[in-house]
């Protein structure tokens, strides 16, 4: 017998099982991610005779959209049984999981996966990009004197204030308060990381949090506050890695180079839309627009929308998918991108033109997050 269901507090033991063999996180991850992250009411699940084989994580968040900021939901550990692959599974839980996320009242979905193309069946889009930086053997003489370790269980606020700051020319970005920080920073420290910092006056001017393994430096989040700053900040990894590979994930309009360094722009947020009309009302505003949503995985979605989020028997002036939209809200792809690629249709060029200079494209980032 198959049930899809959202998820329930006794389904804990079931869920962390199942992370244990799809994703093989260190048990001190999963005993953190399991008591602070584990949000049944914004998680679902298909049961096959009694047993939880696939299912979806999520907890509530704010994220930045271009100057707005918007409730959302974070996906997290979307999984199946490896011995229950191929059957469905994914796509029913995926469709339970969009109406349970409506029916809580969020607009949008984003998460970070690890394939984003895995979510394009289900209307889910690119809308960020982030810069890596590698280095084959990273190495330094000395600690930068201005660098100092900080404890990311205490005296957290000034790296927030410097995450504040850094982040508010991104869209799709989560926007963290103090706890939010304080929240994310225990989330890192859970699973081994340390952090970088150079601070001044008792304000940090930048950090990067980190995690060192026996063959190289991985540098999760790494925001500067000025060029001086991040060099200081990559001359502390070079020295952490100690010869090691180091690797650094930074925003993608960040200039970086390094000797004998590697960059590579990548695709990294993705996002979906849950309330087409919400999201038309806190991101556009404006009954002037008149859109013909398509959307196979939220079927209330689908229809002619204005900009003010109604319902409209008016003609249509774009017609495209609702996660089409999401990337042109997001400011990630532009509308005559979006119909040059064949993923628009614009039946009012000049309409189509106004929105494109009234909603111009944005520098696109988000930190990876569960």
């Amino acid at each position: 017998m198959i049930e899809v269901r959202t998820a329930q507090a006794g389904d804990r033991e079931a869920f962390r099982s199942l992370w244990r063999v799809c994703f093989g996180d260190s048990e001190q991850f999963m005993d953190w991610f399991f008591t602070e992250r584990y949000f049944p009411e914004f998680s679902a699940c298909l049961l096959e005779d009694g047993a939880l084989v696939s299912g979806m994580q999520s907890y509530p968040l704010h994220v930045r959209i271009r100057d707005r900021i918007l409730p959302a939901s974070m996906l997290a550990g979307v999984s199946t049984h490896p011995e229950k692959e191929g059957k469905g599974y994914m796509k029913r839980v995926f469709l339970h999981y969009m109406q349970r996320v409506r029916g809580l009242g969020l607009p949008v979905v984003v998460h970070t996966p690890a394939h984003i193309p895995t979510f394009f069946s289900r209307g889910h889009y690119p809308v960020t990009e982030t810069k890596h930086l590698t280095v084959a053997s990273a190495r330094a003489g000395a600690l930068p004197p201005a660098l100092m370790r900080r404890d990311l269980y205490r005296d957290v606020g000034p790296l927030q204030a410097c995450y504040q700051r850094a982040t508010e020319r991104y869209s799709g970005i989560v926007s963290r308060t103090a706890a939010d920080f304080a929240y994310k920073m225990r989330d890192y420290a859970a699973d081994g990381a340390r952090v970088l910092a150079r601070m001044e006056n008792g304000d940090a001017l930048g950090y990067c949090v980190y995690y060192a393994s026996e063959d190289r430096v991985h540098a999760e989040e790494c925001f500067a506050l000025d060029a001086e700053t991040l060099d200081l900040l990559l001359d502390g990894l070079c020295y952490e890695a100690a010869g090691r590979k180091l690797h650094v994930k930074l925003p993608p309009d960040i200039g970086v180079s390094r000797p004998g360094g590697e960059i590579a722009v990548r695709q990294q947020g993705s996002m979906g839309i849950a309330d087409i009309g919400k999201t038309l009302k806190l991101l556009v505003d404006d009954p002037a627009y008149v859109f013909a949503i398509i959307d196979a995985t939220v079927p209330q979605n689908a229809g002619v929308w204005d900009g003010a989020g109604n319902p409209s028997a008016r003609a249509p002036q774009v017609r495209l998918e609702a996660g089409r939209m999401g990337q042109f809200l997001s400011g990630y792809r532009a509308l005559s991108e979006l119909a040059a690629e064949g993923q628009a249709e614009l039946l009012d060029s000049g309409a189509a033109r106004e929105l494109d200079a009234r909603f111009p494209k944005q520098i696109c980032f988000i930190t990876d997050e569960y």
